[in-house]
């Protein structure tokens, strides 16, 4: 095969701890029907995609979890704010109004907003001032 083939169709190849693992990986590609290449080519990619979906599935169950330490013994206690209601409602409590900086600002701008359009419709679009 020419040097151009090679470049535009690299090789991954990797050597087998034994002979026994030869042998499983060769009847895997056996009983698959496919050849050697595509069997690992689709493992490899696969196992890429269930990785990423792996990851992705771990960080959105934890999601809105955390720990503290315990004050009394410092063992860790771990808040599911997606499944205690109680939990929820206590940090919510605890850290209701806290916002970001950017969202206060804009909070007060649009209430300053608002305060600005009441007193303009309360006291200048009255009849005595025309």
């Amino acid at each position: 095969m020419s040097k151009e083939y090679h470049r535009k169709h690299p090789t991954i190849s990797f050597r087998c701890l034994n002979p026994e693992e030869y042998a499983r990986i060769k009847n895997m590609v056996k009983i698959s029907g496919k050849s050697e290449s595509t069997f690992i080519r689709e493992l490899l990619l696969g196992a890429e995609v269930k990785e990423s979906q792996s990851y992705n599935n771990g960080y959105n169950a934890a999601f809105n979890m955390f720990a503290l330490p315990c004050p009394l013994c410092g063992k860790n206690m771990v808040f599911d704010l997606n499944n205690n209601p109680e939990a929820t409602r206590k940090i919510y409590e605890i850290f209701g109004t806290y916002a970001h900086t950017e969202c206060l600002e804009l909070k007060k701008k649009q209430e300053d907003a608002e305060r600005q359009k009441t007193f303009r419709e309360r006291y200048f679009n009255r009849d005595f001032f025309y």
